[in-house]
């Protein structure tokens, strides 16, 4: 398990991890990202509207 500092550091590394899967949550565990394999990114808890805002045009489910 790694402390990652910030949002850009993240995305710094999902840059750089390409073929398996990421997972990252908070210390509250009130959310978890995935970045799988396919380069999809899975959100779950809090992240979920966070991801809504970010690609408004996706559909809802």
């Amino acid at each position: 398990m790694w402390i990652i500092p910030s949002g850009s550091a993240l995305t710094s590394i999902l840059g750089e991890t390409i073929g398996f899967p990421l997972y990252v949550t908070s210390r509250d565990t009130d959310y978890m990202l995935c970045f799988d394999d396919h380069d999809c990114l899975i959100a779950n808890g809090k992240a979920v509207e966070w991801i809504r805002k970010l690609s408004p045009d996706h559909p809802s489910q």
